[in-house]
C-alpha cells in the first residue's frame, strides 16, 4: 500500500526506498514523506 500510495503521486523516489527496505517500520516512515499532489485523490 505504501509503495502504491508514493506512485500514485509520481514519487518515484520514494517508491523505490520502499522497495528497497528490509525493515517493516521504515515503509510506512517513507510514505509519510510522499510529496501529496493532491489530497483529494488521496480522499476518494
Amino acid at each position: 500500500m505504501m509503495y502504491s500510495k508514493a506512485l500514485l503521486f509520481k514519487d518515484v523516489e520514494t517508491a523505490k526506498k520502499i522497495l528497497e527496505t528490509k525493515e517493516p517500520r521504515i515503509p510506512k516512515e517513507l510514505a509519510r514523506k510522499v510529496n501529496f499532489l493532491d489530497l483529494s485523490i488521496w480522499n476518494e
